[in-house]
């Protein structure tokens, strides 16, 4: 079978490769889509790649329904190979109007249990094989036509080296006894709040500097987050776009009662969204004393000297136990979670911290406890 790209433009056609990928073990999966002004992605480009070396380009913008893709999405008997996948997965799952994607490998998570970084770039992995991805057209208008021969062979090269590359990421976690972890993890991109729509209410996690603020404050920054990403949503623009992340930190630092308070933003921002951030503020004002402090971890407001001492414990035991399997650290914790459960002690539970009952609580092992209980 010819690894040369083919256009796929019809419907027709758009069956047939998927009926083709429907009798294979593996299928490698990529996207191409356009995201700088509005608020939900426009699709381009769909790539797959068989495990003959067929490649198909599936022309989003030509195609009036993706429906027939999502069959493939949904097949359990089928493993959709991806590189940093979730992103790709989401608009896939919002085109095609289909249940969760499922059996899925991603090959940047396999990758942080081969004692590789957990964030390496597709284009640092395949180099081990001596392939040179070219990236530099990237942020190409993809939904623009005609595409162009340089451009369907740049599309294709993401999804060329895929299944080749998960094999043998697959045999090297084996090889350090870590397959059963990370088919534990692979398990997890299954979850339909991976591909969904994020709680309008938990996008103030993204905003960096959250940790700064008191309990109203914070209160206020999760009415206003939520508030801008129903806005963004509503009119399909970039959330920066409505009122950018430092704007609304600030304001959630200030909590403005009147529109005198409301001077950091531009006249077209207070005049299209003054009231709104107003009775957004209002709100969080009335809910603080309610929003349970497990809600955001303030490290700042809230260590203690005992506390502080079970982080530096549960960070080195982290470090240790990962760097002994081949394991990237940042798969298994990241310092804020730590922290946070340093905070909790020995009254953490796994629906809080997962980390308790999965697959990271083997590899910590009764270290784990030892560490929570002092």
């Amino acid at each position: 079978m010819s690894t040369s790209p083919a256009l796929i433009t019809s419907r027709e056609d758009l069956a047939g490769i998927v009926v083709r990928a429907l009798r294979c073990n593996r299928v490698a999966i990529d996207t191409e889509f356009v995201w700088e002004r509005t608020f939900y992605p426009r699709l381009a480009l769909v790539q797959l790649a068989l495990e003959d070396g067929e490649i198909g380009l599936v022309d989003a913008v030509a195609q009036p329904s993706l429906d027939i893709l999502g069959l493939l999405l949904v097949a359990p008997a089928v493993q959709k190979v991806l590189h940093d996948g979730g992103q790709d997965l989401a608009i896939l799952r919002g085109v095609c109007a289909c249940g969760p994607p499922v059996h899925i490998f991603d090959t940047r998570f396999a990758a942080g249990f081969c004692d590789k970084t957990s964030t390496a770039s597709l284009k640092d992995l395949v180099s081990d094989y001596g392939v040179e991805l070219q990236k530099d057209l990237q942020r190409n208008d993809w939904t623009r036509r005609p595409l162009s021969p340089r451009e369907l062979e740049y599309a294709a090269a993401d999804v060329r080296h895929l299944i080749v590359l998960a094999t043998d990421l697959e045999q090297q976690a084996t090889e350090r006894g870590n397959e059963l972890w990370l088919q534990e993890e692979l398990l997890m991109l299954e979850r339909p709040e991976v591909t969904e729509e994020r709680d309008p209410r938990a996008c103030y996690l993204r905003i960096k500097g959250r940790g700064k603020l008191e309990s109203e404050q914070l209160a206020a920054l999760v009415e206003l987050t939520a508030w801008r990403e129903d806005e963004a949503r509503r009119r399909d623009r970039p959330r920066q776009h409505i009122v950018a992340d430092r704007d609304l930190l600030e304001l959630a630092g200030e909590l403005p009662r009147r529109a005198s308070g409301l001077r950091l933003l531009r006249p077209k921002e207070r005049g299209l969204y003054g009231e709104q951030i107003l009775a957004a503020v209002a709100r969080g004002s009335k809910r603080h004393a309610t929003v349970p402090m497990a809600l955001e971890s303030n490290w700042r407001a809230r260590k203690s000297a005992a506390a502080t001492q079970r982080a530096d414990a549960l960070i080195a035991l982290v470090e240790e136990k990962s760097h002994a399997r081949g394991i990237d650290p940042a798969l298994v914790a990241s310092r804020g979670t730590l922290r946070g459960l340093a905070m909790a002690g020995e009254v953490a539970t796994p629906e809080d911290f997962p980390l308790l009952a999965d697959w990271r609580a083997q590899l910590l092992g009764d270290d784990l406890q030892r560490i929570l209980r002092t």
